[in-house]
């Protein structure tokens, strides 16, 4: 069970750079480019921290094509690079995706696992709405409909986390009362088919709950394993911590100790929704590419966090929208549609992006509780699932990750991550150089603000404030369109 983290101090959660990392990325991409071997990449790194101590404060995660060394991880080879699945059940493809989709091995490169001190890795699953309702409906089909993701399941011991769903079903106006049934059994369908048992299953074509695993873990009854790991998720704090307090009507409320402050842990995604009304603003605009793009980098800059995912989306929406059909994802009509359909757009849009880039916290911060043991591996290998081709057309398969850096100084490891496709399209990158020789006092203009809101408890505080005045510009936008 995926854990979740929130910290209230901007300081720790802000990736911090050095100019000998840029010397470091530099040599690493030259050797990437010239032989692609895991072995000397590996003695690049060793050199550089060797010659610049401070390197030892950072890791790096790097997919590559070499996978003739058993130092590396192996396991991401041909299984996980599997991008879809057809489902027999829905006439219909599942996709399944990682940061690292263009490689077949990630090589872990940190001061603490130079002399053969292997990584731990850990993947896991995460389904979003539309992937819940796959489960769910599988598990209510006839079992002879099979689908080639179950396969794979029983073939890969992969584990899978709902927390996508859980989320938007905390936030979703829609999932309210009417639909809490509803929504319990989707996740008693899914927790079946999780944990289902493998062997009786090949046997049989028939889903039972995996009983070894139930007792291993200290449940007598799986009824009494799925309220537990449901009872987390509706309030992200464990039930042993929780006090129960009778409220009028015989409701009961449940508080604990380790409560999640929401808005701090969903300001990302009115970060998002500030880029949204950005991009919007900046595609009618008279600017040019590159000033648009300079302008939501300004932003990012002064927000403490670059969202690469997101600016380089923006880039291929003003240059190459129709080409990529990226309309299909980012279909917005100023004609037909009000101020507020247009508005109720931009956050369901935003809502896709901010699941997705959620989930990709993992790749740094894998925590997971089985039973009462927690388990933390050195990187986190995030698949998402999902059935919206629009959002993974649109906006997932154009950022594969080649190498992401860790910044180890802080327990929180924010991480800046680096494309293959971003890297190698000239112009984006060009305009990127431009940005940070155009505006060389951006960071003195970051620093006041967080020393405004450094010592404040409320996490969200700046991108709250960047998304009230990205809406007051959007307004002023639509008054005059």
């Amino acid at each position: 069970m995926l854990k979740i983290n929130n910290d209230g101090d901007f300081t720790k959660m802000t990736f911090t750079t050095c100019p000998e990392l840029e010397i470091l990325l530099r040599e690493i991409t030259n050797e990437i480019i010239d032989s692609g071997d895991n072995k000397n990449i590996k003695k690049v790194y060793e050199n550089c921290l060797e010659e610049y101590p401070i390197l030892k404060n950072y890791s790096l995660i790097i997919g590559t094509n070499d996978t003739k060394n058993d130092y590396f991880h192996k396991t991401i080879t041909n299984n996980l690079n599997e991008k879809s699945f057809y489902d027999y059940n829905t006439k219909q493809d599942i996709c399944i995706n990682h940061p690292f989709m263009d490689y077949t091995n990630i090589l872990f490169l940190s001061k603490n696992h130079l002399k053969n001190n292997l990584p731990t890795f850990d993947y896991t699953v995460f389904v979003d709405s539309n992937a819940i309702n796959f489960f769910h409906k599988f598990y209510m089909s006839p079992k002879e409909n099979k689908n080639t993701y179950i396969d794979f399941i029983i073939k890969n011991k992969v584990d899978m986390n709902y927390l996508p769903y859980i989320l938007e079903d905390y936030i979703n106006k829609h999932h309210k009362n009417p639909q809490f049934k509803r929504t319990w059994d989707k996740i008693k369908s899914f927790e079946i088919v999780n944990n289902f048992d493998k062997e009786y299953y090949t046997l049989t074509g028939k889903i039972k709950f995996d009983q070894k695993l139930l007792e291993s873990e200290g449940y007598n009854s799986v009824r009494n394993f799925i309220e537990d790991k449901k009872f987390y998720f509706a309030n992200f704090f464990e039930r042993k911590n929780a006090k129960e307090i009778i409220l009028p009507n015989k409701s009961l409320y449940y508080s604990g100790k380790k409560v999640i402050d929401f808005n701090g842990y969903f300001s990302q995604y009115w970060l998002i929704y500030g880029y949204v009304l950005n991009i919007l603003i900046e595609k009618h605009s008279k600017n040019s590419t590159e000033d648009k793009i300079h302008n939501i980098l300004k932003n990012m800059c002064s927000n403490g966090q670059e969202l690469k995912h997101i600016l380089y989306f923006a880039y291929l929406y003003f240059e190459r929208d129709f080409e990529l059909e990226l309309n299909k994802f980012f279909n917005f009509d100023f004609v037909t549609q009000s101020y507020d359909e247009v508005l109720e757009k931009a956050r369901n849009i935003t809502w896709d992006i901010f699941l997705y880039i959620t989930t990709q916290n993992f790749l740094t911060k894998p925590l997971k509780r089985v039973g009462d043991i927690e388990f933390k591996a050195d990187i986190g290998i995030p698949l998402f699932l999902t059935e919206d081709k629009k959002l993974y057309n649109s906006f997932i398969k154009h950022y594969s990750l080649q190498i992401v850096i860790v910044d180890e100084t802080s327990d929180l490891r924010p991480f800046n991550g680096l494309s293959t496709k971003m890297q190698l399209d000239y112009s984006f990158m060009d305009m990127l150089i431009s940005f940070h020789s155009k505006y060389i006092n951006e960071h003195i203009r970051k620093k006041i603000i967080f020393k405004k809101f450094k010592k404040t408890s409320n996490v969200y505080a700046i991108r709250l404030l960047f998304k009230e005045r990205m809406e007051r510009k959007f307004k002023k936008f639509w008054l005059l369109k």
